[in-house]
């Protein structure tokens, strides 16, 4: 992945166009909508960012954005993180009509190419135009190189690997001019309210990778956190002091037009009876996943709870979680708790259990999350794609088995194997615990003294 760091173009331009692919693939009708959302994702996150944009429109494969000329530079950096958008350009528009084309074309080529470039022409047309693409290309290719040879500034055709390429697109009524393509760090779906998912964040390696992973794919990730206090602290006081957590949260909203809601739940008060009730019939858990299982038993029932739903909102919409977003992953367990226990669990849970870590190797996801704690500040020139990476790791040499569920964590809890009959009569008796009467009082304890925070993204 190549990058550029924005600097003053010759060129005024004050219009950028944003493209697509995934949506490109959907129904007519299923377009239409995504492009709606996608769209209007892009406007909030411009008016987040302080930038006026004077006018939008969706052109078919394409939208289209007007700025003020000094703010376009700004733009192609908020632009470089919209979910949804492919690749996306500044442009001048111009007539559709040939001769006109042909001057605009070499009064961009004047100010845009230098004595010595090595250039190209790339045009894109719709079908019923009257020249192809291929001789529009060598016309005006021709009309650049013969304007430069008059002022004795040669230039060079480099078909192959120009220094610089001049694009055009022909439209039925006007043609899109132009000279970069930059692509999103991320690509992926827009982000739709109706796609909305709790992740279970238990502050280990992945959280941030895990929610990001179905952020891309459209979802509103709701973070759900546990803390164990006895004190009667003020929980939103003690995340605001948890700067690594809150920093993650930080980074993870800056892809989403709105705050994003974070749950804040206190189980201290399980903590007693967990110890008391499961240690003889459910002695073969340790008390961390035996607490972890309750989280996760305590999250599906998030739903449940009317006045909890009442304040999940994104874009001043209620949002309904479908799943619950693990960052489980085989060759990163957890020292303290059964993870392979741990998801077989949620696997009897209503909510539909997500886990997008699971099949990647570690550095894949240990690579997103440094790109995503250290954003850089340069527009990206070389199209890049997740599956690549995914790819190119896999092929490594060094590559980890991921097929083996003995690990060498030195956790004697982790290591044993247990028969699956066995294994389902104990998340059985475990989950007939938690819907008991006696737990009953002390899950509406916990989600009546609920606290929500909205974490704003950090801004470009």
């Amino acid at each position: 992945m190549t990058e550029s760091t924005p600097q003053n173009s010759p060129i005024e331009y004050t219009l950028i166009i944003a493209r697509y692919v995934e949506i490109g693939l959907k129904s007519r009708k299923v377009r239409n909508r995504m492009e709606r959302r996608l769209l209007q994702h892009i406007l909030s996150v411009c008016d987040r960012e302080n930038l006026v944009v004077h006018s939008s429109l969706r052109r078919w494969g394409r939208l289209e954005f007007e700025f003020q000329a000094s703010d376009i530079p700004h733009a192609l950096l908020v632009f470089r993180n919209i979910i949804g958008v492919h690749s996306y350009s500044p442009v001048m528009k111009i007539s559709a009509e040939y001769p006109k084309i042909q001057q605009s074309t070499v009064d961009f080529a004047n100010i845009y190419l230098k004595s010595g470039d090595g250039y190209a022409v790339r045009v894109k047309r719709f079908k019923t135009y009257f020249k192809t693409s291929i001789e529009m290309e060598r016309e005006l290719g021709s009309l650049i190189y013969v304007s430069f040879e008059q002022k004795n500034a040669p230039l060079h055709v480099d078909l192959t690997n120009p220094d610089k390429t001049i694009h055009l697109e022909i439209k039925e009524k006007f043609s899109y001019l132009f000279g970069e393509i930059f692509y999103t760090a991320w690509g992926g779906n827009p982000i739709e309210t109706d796609k909305s998912m709790f992740m279970y964040w238990d502050r280990t390696q992945g959280n941030l990778a895990a929610s990001f992973l179905l952020t891309r794919r459209g979802a509103v990730v709701v973070p759900v956190l546990f803390y164990d206090r006895s004190d009667n602290a003020n929980l939103e006081e003690i995340l605001a002091e948890d700067q690594e957590t809150r920093n993650h949260l930080e980074i993870l909203a800056r892809y989403y037009a709105d705050d994003i809601p974070v749950i804040l739940l206190n189980n201290s008060s399980a903590i007693p009876i967990l110890k008391e009730i499961l240690s003889e019939f459910v002695g073969q858990m340790s008390l961390n996943t035996k607490l972890a299982c309750f989280s996760l038993f305590l999250i599906n029932k998030l739903n449940e709870n009317d006045e909890l739903k009442q304040k999940l909102t994104y874009m001043h919409k209620s949002i309904i979680s479908k799943g619950c977003i693990n960052s489980y992953h085989p060759q990163i367990p957890s020292p303290d708790k059964n993870s392979a226990l741990l998801l077989k669990y949620a696997q009897l849970l209503p909510l539909a259990p997500f886990l997008p870590l699971l099949g990647l190797h570690p550095r894949v996801f240990h690579e997103m999350e440094t790109a995503l704690l250290n954003p850089s500040e340069a527009l990206i020139v070389t199209e890049f794609s997740l599956t690549s990476l995914i790819i190119q790791d896999f092929d490594a040499p060094n590559s980890l088995d991921t097929s083996s569920d003995i690990t060498t964590s030195g956790n004697d809890e982790l290591q044993y194997k247990m028969d699956p009959k066995e294994e389902g009569k104990l998340l059985d008796q475990l989950n007939q615990v938690f819907e008991s009467p006696k737990f009953s009082s002390i899950i509406d304890q916990i989600l009546t003294q609920a606290h929500i925070v909205r974490i704003q993204g950090k801004k470009v």
